[in-house]
């Protein structure tokens, strides 16, 4: 298991990164989701240093995987239906090319 830490603490920073350059541009438009995105960033960075920290353990790695899964679900809740709440509630948004690829790298983790 030694050997995936390093690829899974990049792969994880990566992810927040993501999130964290997001979170700008939706702050401007709706608080909320702002707030969202920079959760998940400061989220998902925290868990790529635990995972170089501590010892490997499945709590650990299931913990990561049930925190992408939210927001992989949430990602295609906003590209099908739409959020039920929000300035644009109801109305899909479109999919681009870096939010489609960061959140298949979050389920192929």
């Amino acid at each position: 298991m030694s050997k995936s830490r390093p690829r899974d603490r990049a792969r994880f920073s990566g992810r927040g990164d993501h999130s964290l350059r997001r979170h700008h541009a939706t702050l401007q438009g709706y608080r909320l989701f702002g707030a969202f995105f920079v959760g998940v960033a400061l989220t998902q960075l925290a868990w790529a240093l635990l995972v170089v920290v501590l010892p490997p353990s499945s709590r650990l790695y299931l913990a990561g995987a049930a925190g992408n899964a939210v927001v992989a679900a949430t990602w295609l809740v906003t590209r099908t239906t739409g959020l039920p709440l929000g300035p644009e509630a109801g109305e899909p948004e479109a999919v681009g090319i870096a939010d489609t690829v960061a959140t298949a790298a979050a389920t192929a983790g």
